[in-house]
């Protein structure tokens, strides 16, 4: 009897252990496969100027959050603002303007395995985000930050992260 019991709660230590090691490596896959971290963003009433500090994840509720501000960016190439309706349209890199009737926080999911997204700059003014592990280029002449509903002249060293910025870039 007693070598019966034995083998009872040996064989419920083997189906334990194997219960722990499938959620264990469940949860190892889950990791690996959508590795995302977080950014806020902190909506003040009136304008605010935003940029993603790196590529949305692949949940769609993301990007639709995004849509749903109604973004507006800088087409440097039109030379005029446009809204961004579609998910080809929301970067990271990318300065937009999001108006917002009242303080609001909205968190959003990144995909952190994505490459340091460097800002793409053209000669003139742009409308450019600082990134995650970006380094700001060289060429910026002029760098102006919005700070509490107005415009303020802003240093290199003073740029910050999930900010955007206007600034005229030479050749």
């Amino acid at each position: 009897m007693k070598y019966f019991k034995d083998e009872k709660r040996n064989g419920c230590n083997r189906v334990s252990v194997l219960l722990m090691v499938v959620i264990m490596l469940s949860l190892c896959v889950q990791g690996a496969v959508v590795p995302v971290s977080t950014q806020t963003l902190e909506l003040k009433p009136g304008w605010n100027l935003v940029t993603l500090m790196k590529p949305l994840d692949s949940k769609p509720v993301n990007l639709q959050k995004l849509l749903e501000l109604k973004l507006v960016r800088y087409d440097v190439d039109c030379g005029a603002y446009v809204f961004c309706d579609r998910s080809e349209d929301v970067k990271a890199g990318v300065g937009y303007w999001v108006f917002s009737q009242k303080k609001q926080t909205i968190e959003l999911a990144l995909d952190v395995d994505s490459a340091v997204v460097q800002p793409t700059v053209t000669k003139g003014w742009n409308l450019v985000g600082m990134t995650d592990g970006a380094s700001w280029p060289d060429l910026a002449v002029v760098i102006w930050g919005w700070q509490d509903g107005s415009f303020k002249p802003i240093e290199k060293k003073d740029l910050k992260v999930g900010n955007a910025y206007w600034a005229f870039f030479n050749d």
